[in-house]
């Protein structure tokens, strides 16, 4: 394999297919149209993505070789295995490793000598599957905006127009400095402009945020959610970094210009927003830090308060006018849009929220309104002139974004490491805060250098692979429907839809043949996880129906046409508060090209979304085993969480319900404790895993493994399918090698924070508690590591 960069963008042509009215009322699968994307892309951009189940993989390139190993398992005789497939597992493993003394080295060895990184470009990890899935559809999204369909087209050619951009310069701010300086002196005003800014891509403010999603508790209705709003630089602790951070607020408030252009006002502003976002965090945020743990909903719920909207306003409550920022949310609301009526919301964090209240109350309104502009400054820096523009991207090569940006938190090692090579990881504390400022400061105006790779990038001389990739991300923020859309059009295989629909049927008999083995549970709670597993929700690939864009009226210039698009997309999610969820079926925001698979449980559904439904994770074209080892696998694993350690609490339709005997559910524990025991042994780095942070994905990956077993000995073919090898072995062959992956110790360190464990351990934890998996390879107890897999303490929650 060899990476890739977006050819020149061609200038813009007349649509080839749809005018803008037919994407309006756009509806119907869009299947069949297929493009021919060669030639679209030249030279090499290094690629990351958001992994399946929220693994974190960043960018990459490899080089492979050509030799295969050899095997040591005997000659049997091979029918119907596609050679490419059996290239790629022959080339990757290490047949002169141990299955089991060292299943890793044995399924990804070859890999592992094989993959080439470079952390100088900021290519620190790779896992296969992923990454090639990832280089191949980041070049057909290129090849799609190369087709400049409406509402797409434009609005990439528009974020790329740095020109344009230049010439508007700041005063594309001045409607909402006009806003805030327009509003009165009550809290109740601020918080109303608040709300407004919000709506038009202004997230961070001073006041709470809020988000529309499925009660916790009920899960009928769709509810408001409120909470404590963003800072600068979400969790962390700015009181020991204060020049730092006030040298930051002043130097970009003075390249917006405006009443910044005196550098004694930008410097004086700069004490202001700082004073009240370090007290927003001592008095509000540093009380909820376990909104990032595990458990997140159980801790939801239990601190969530639901009212109307005055009853939340009161001072036992909040103390805040929600009431006004509800009403600046909805004020964008047209007759065109479909009707907004919120007069209820639910309170996360009420006693931070309450602190807020009184802080705000306490705070002058100039102060607020200081506050507020620096924030439509920060969350508008990619969007603007230079030398805001260019310092985004500065701050993006040290990891610091806002959420207004349109890019993940791990996508910033996109669009950076395009520009920049090397990135660093967000800061976590003050100390990488600091050096994270003080590094993008040092950058200046400078245009960052352009890595290895770039030099042949087509016709047009003023390319730039950070800010194509910046804008690409972003046109999808904003069409995520249209674009995924046009993607399946173009690019999903016709025929694997339906077969990874009948494998996820496959493997929910597979998952129900598991709890009716489960001897430790009840028949009360063995027949509520039946009936809850009956009732899970697949959405498989992409919808059957597409969502246009009614009512939306793109007006042209960049800056006004991106607030335009978030507040019609706000007035649809408004509008369906106090509505029935929908469990069956994508939602609009859902990026359908992403390599992703998730279980929500507030609605009880699976999303198995197309953009990894792809070779070489799963093909139509594969025998049905094939399939069942990689993709079911992933599909077990997301049924999986349905009844892991916060699965569990949720009932059939994604009600917040305790429906375990209390024998079963100390059992549960009992056993996922001895999960957690496991992976707290294993070292990565020389670094601890987490076994309490991981537990969630351990459960899952277990049950990944279990049910993708299950149902392959159903459909078990007779003949081998690869020579040297029996089905079983090429079974945990081609599931294992999923999880190769190969990384350096700094991103390997950042992989230790998060909720998944390291990939060589999402082999080597399942596979070592797995009898058939040492049946396959003739291993003894001994031989797995940890010696658990033929004893009593094998760790086994499903």
């Amino acid at each position: 394999l060899s990476s890739f960069s977006p050819a020149s963008y061609p200038p813009p042509r007349a649509s080839a297919t749809m005018s803008s009215a037919d994407y309006e009322r756009m509806e119907g699968g869009g299947m069949g149209r297929r493009r021919d994307n060669s030639g679209c892309l030249k030279g090499a951009l290094a690629v990351a993505i958001v992994a399946i189940l929220g693994l974190a993989v960043a960018v990459g390139y490899y080089a492979h070789k050509a030799g295969e190993n050899d095997d040591k398992h005997g000659n049997t005789p091979a029918s119907a295995m596609p050679a490419a497939v059996e290239a790629d597992i022959r080339r990757w493993m290490d047949a002169s490793a141990d299955p089991c003394t060292d299943p890793y080295k044995y399924m990804c060895g070859g890999f592992m000598n094989d993959v080439t990184l470079d952390p100088d470009r900021g290519i620190e990890s790779i896992t296969y599957g992923f990454f090639n899935i990832s280089m191949r559809t980041t070049k057909e999204q290129f090849g799609i905006l190369a087709d400049h369909f409406p509402f797409i087209g434009p609005f990439f050619d528009g974020c790329r127009d740095t020109a344009a951009l230049d010439a508007a310069g700041m005063s594309v701010l001045d409607t909402y400095f006009g806003m805030i300086d327009g509003a009165g002196d009550s809290l109740d005003d601020v918080l109303r402009v608040a709300g407004k800014l919000q709506v038009s891509g202004v997230a961070s403010t001073a006041g709470p945020s809020w988000d529309v999603q499925a009660d916790l508790s009920d899960a009928t209705p769709y509810r408001l959610y409120i909470s404590p709003g963003g800072l600068t630089i979400p969790g962390v602790d700015l009181s020991g970094i204060k020049t730092d951070f006030t040298g930051l607020v002043s130097t970009y408030l003075a390249g917006a210009g405006h009443e910044w252009s005196d550098p004694a006002n930008a410097t004086a502003a700069a004490e202001v927003v700082y004073d009240l976002e370090n007290a927003i965090f001592q008095q509000a945020w540093s009380q909820i830090e376990a909104y990032s743990t595990p458990d997140y909903f159980r801790f939801a719920i239990g601190n969530s308060t639901t009212g109307t909207l005055a009853q939340l306003s009161a001072p036992s409550v909040t103390g805040l006018p929600l009431a006004s920022l509800v009403e600046g949310i909805t004020s964008f609301v047209t007759p065109e849009d479909p009707t907004v009526d919120i007069d209820s919301a639910v309170v996360i964090g009420a006693p931070a929220l309450q602190n807020l209240g009184k802080l705000l109350s306490a705070t002058p309104i100039s102060s607020i309104k200081t506050y507020l502009k620096w924030h439509v400054v920060w969350s508008s820096m990619p969007w603007l002139a230079d030398p805001l523009r260019t310092a985004a991207a500065n701050l993006q090569a040290q990891g610091v974004t806002s959420p207004d940006w349109s890019i993940t938190r791990d996508d910033h090692v996109i669009v950076s490491a395009a520009r920049w090579g090397k990135v660093n990881d967000p800061p976590s504390n003050a100390e990488e805060a600091s050096a994270a400022i003080r590094a993008a400061l040092a950058a200046g105006g400078a245009a960052g250098r352009t890595p290895p790779g770039f030099d042949a990038l087509g016709d047009d001389d003023n390319f730039d692979p950070y800010r194509a990739y910046l804008c690409m991300q972003s046109t999808v923020t904003h069409f995520t429907s249209l674009f995924s859309h046009e993607w399946v059009a173009a690019n999903f295989p016709a025929g694997n839809k339906a077969v990874g629909q009948a494998l996820v049927e496959d493997i929910r008999g597979a998952m129900q043949d598991t709890i009716n083995d489960a001897a430790w549970l009840a028949d009360t709670t063995r027949a509520a996880a039946l009936d809850k597993l009956s009732k899970i929700a697949a959405n498989v690939a992409y919808p059957s129906s597409w969502t246009g864009h009614i009512g939306l009226r793109m007006t042209g210039g960049f800056f006004a046409d991106r607030a335009t698009s978030l507040r019609w997309g706000f007035a649809r999610s408004l509008a369906t508060v106090g509505h029935p969820v929908d469990r069956h079926g994508f939602t609009r925001s859902m990026d359908l090209m992403t390599q992703n698979a998730f279980y929500q449980p507030t609605t009880n559904s699976i999303n198995m979304l197309a953009g990894l439904m792809l070779d070489p994770m799963f093909s139509a074209d594969w025998p049905q085993m094939l399939n069942t080892a990689s993709y079911g696998y992933v599909i077990g694993h997301e049924i999986t969480h349905g009844f892991d350690n916060n699965g569990r609490w949720f009932d059939g339709v994604g009600a917040f319900r305790d429906w375990w005997e209390e024998a079963d559910s100390a059992e549960f524990d009992r056993r996922a404790q001895c999960l957690i025991n496991q992976y707290s042994s294993f070292t990565y780095w020389g670094l601890p895993v987490s076994g309490a942070n991981t537990l969630g994905e351990n459960i899952a990956d277990e049950g990944g493994v279990e049910n993708s077993w299950r149902a392959y000995q159903k459909i078990k073919p007779d003949a081998p399918l690869m020579e040297g090898f029996t089905n079983d072995q090429l079974f945990f062959l081609k599931l294992g090698q999923t999880w190769c992956t190969k990384d350096t110790k700094d991103a390997a360190t950042q992989q230790l924070k998060d909720v998944h464990s390291p990939g060589k351990f999402r082999i080597i934890g399942p596979l070592s508690n797995f009898e058939p998996y040492a049946d396959a390879f003739s291993c003894s107890a001994a031989d797995l590591p940890g010696g658990r897999s033929k004893t009593p303490d094998a760790c086994k929650v499903w």
